[in-house]
């Protein structure tokens, strides 16, 4: 069992281990939980945890079908998400959560770019998928603006978006948030015969 508390400046992420009936406390340097009114609605933004994990696919899983705003073409699970998900050191490139009356509304995370290449250890690739009953109501917004508060404490200095040309939507609020467009690869992408492409949006984080 997983849960958080805060102290100062810091969240202690507690886990409850049953075999020896004793609490481990992990302490991770991370970004305090925001709790913000998104269209009327108390929204809180916050580290993902492993319990998240099952909402997280859920809300993916919602996009494949659509063919624009993954590259993927079947459902993913979430066994097989598991280790994408541990993959994502809170205090390096964390998931964030945004959950509206206890239910997760959306999502979204920032990956390591390229991984491998150390001459890219700064820049990180984000990600972002919301429920579809909780779209159009600003909660991609809040929680893009909320990882990008959080990458100077992250060592980010740049964060680069890939985004399927027809996602109109996804485009329009990057550009909001002050990303610009770096690069378009045309038709690399094909869904059962039908030719799309990818563009590349960038921002950097002031120094």
């Amino acid at each position: 069992m997983f849960y958080l508390a805060r102290q100062g400046y810091y969240y202690i992420i507690f886990i409850d281990c049953q075999s020896s009936h004793k609490t481990i406390p992990l302490r991770y340097n991370l970004v305090m939980t925001e709790k913000i009114f998104v269209s009327n609605f108390m929204t809180t933004i916050r580290i993902a945890l492993i319990t998240d994990l099952p909402a997280i696919v859920a809300i993916y899983n919602q996009a494949v079908p659509t063919q624009r705003s993954t590259a993927n073409t079947t459902p993913v699970t979430v066994d097989g998400r598991k280790t994408w998900f541990l993959e994502h050191d809170p205090q390096k490139h964390p998931i964030f959560v945004a959950e509206v009356n206890g239910q997760v509304a959306g999502w979204c995370s920032l990956s390591v770019y390229r991984p491998g290449r150390m001459a890219l250890r700064f820049t990180a690739e984000i990600s972002i998928y919301i429920d579809a009953a909780f779209q159009r109501m600003g909660i991609g917004s809040a929680l893009i603006s909320h990882a990008l508060e959080a990458c100077p404490r992250l060592e980010i200095k740049n964060v680069v978006a890939v985004v399927i040309d027809q996602n109109e939507g996804s485009r329009k609020l990057l550009e909001n948030l002050g990303f610009l467009q770096w690069g378009h690869l045309p038709r690399v992408l094909d869904f059962d015969g039908w030719e799309c492409g990818e563009f590349y949006y960038g921002k950097r984080i002031e120094d």
